[in-house]
């Protein structure tokens, strides 16, 4: 299986950053299965999986979940069997097919709607089914969150280090949020005194860092890399009341991006590039810094935004 390449782009069409070199690499690009961050994992994951022995994947995510959908169409495309827990507050009255929920059901994966109290459960019938119907199937965490994952985004910086050549940034900022893509990233660069700073999307400090830590362990184990001394750096000050929530900031950062040609989206890319703004505004990324923003993609989740469904011409 071969891994493909997202590009990076220069801006310097934002009025805000001219002090500033800013670089973006287009994880929102990656060419394959709708793009963006999870699109990556999913192909180190089912390397896994077919490698393995496996011939189904189950595993959750929100109705508008990146991860369920790169994983429904990269199923679909090598013909393996995937099945999906979604979990949303109302499971008996979901009936509007959009975003990634439509390409979910495009693809032929098999839906299955609950509540999040009981997405555990669900999870382990849907093994269970599964196995008794005599597949093998992969139980992957939401979020594409396993070694798999953190490995994606490890090869993911030396990807964008090859790209850069001599340009090396001081700083790379990225949306947070199961921690994998955050733990490939603080790997890829602990060589260097770039800092990566991860802009939560929903968890709250502690938390969050606890759990990149978690998954940096596991991936230096993995790549039996000594990365005891690798900082995170996760940030909790741009959630905006929570997975999926939003605020008139976010949403006024977002369409100001728009007007310069970048798409971002209120649940991952625009709280990332929220927080970027605000720290260069604060002078804590000071000026005449190298700046890599990491955009994860999105551009499904600002089409099925309710604050955006509702706006008129």
């Amino acid at each position: 299986m071969s891994f493909l390449l997202s590009p990076i782009d220069q801006y310097s069409q934002f009025s805000d950053f001219l002090e500033f070199d800013l670089r973006i690499k287009r994880d929102d690009l990656y060419p394959a299965v709708g793009g963006g961050n999870k699109a990556r994992k999913i192909q180190y994951i089912l390397k896994y999986a077919v490698e393995n022995g496996f011939d189904a994947l189950v595993t959750n995510g929100g109705l508008q979940s990146n991860h369920a959908r790169a994983t429904a169409l990269a199923s679909a495309a090598s013909g393996m069997h995937c099945s999906l827990v979604l979990h949303t507050e109302a499971p008996d009255q979901v009936r509007h097919l959009a975003g990634n929920l439509m390409l979910m059901g495009m693809s032929g994966a098999e839906l299955r709607f609950c509540q999040l109290g009981d997405l555990k459960d669900a999870m382990d019938e849907e093994m269970k089914r599964l196995t008794d119907e005599g597949l093998k199937p992969l139980y992957v965490w939401g979020g594409g969150h396993c070694v798999q994952g953190s490995v994606a985004y490890f090869e993911a910086a030396r990807e964008a280090r090859d790209q850069c050549g001599g340009w090396l940034p001081d700083y790379v900022v990225h949306a947070s949020g199961t921690g994998t893509t955050q733990a490939g990233l603080v790997a890829g660069y602990a060589d260097l005194s770039t800092r990566v700073i991860g802009i939560s999307v929903a968890r709250e400090k502690d938390r969050g860092t606890q759990v990149v830590e978690e998954s940096l362990s596991e991936l230096g184990d993995y790549l039996k890399m000594n990365l005891s001394e690798a900082h995170v750096d996760f940030r909790d000050d741009w959630i905006e009341g929570g997975y999926e929530r939003s605020s008139d900031r976010l949403l006024q950062a977002i369409d100001q991006a728009a007007r310069k040609g970048l798409v971002l989206d209120p649940t991952y890319t625009g709280k990332a590039f929220l927080g970027m703004k605000e720290l260069i505004e604060a002078g804590e990324i000071p000026h005449r810094s190298k700046v890599l923003f990491w955009h994860t993609g999105g551009l499904l989740n600002l089409l099925s935004s309710p604050v955006y469904l509702k706006k008129t011409v």
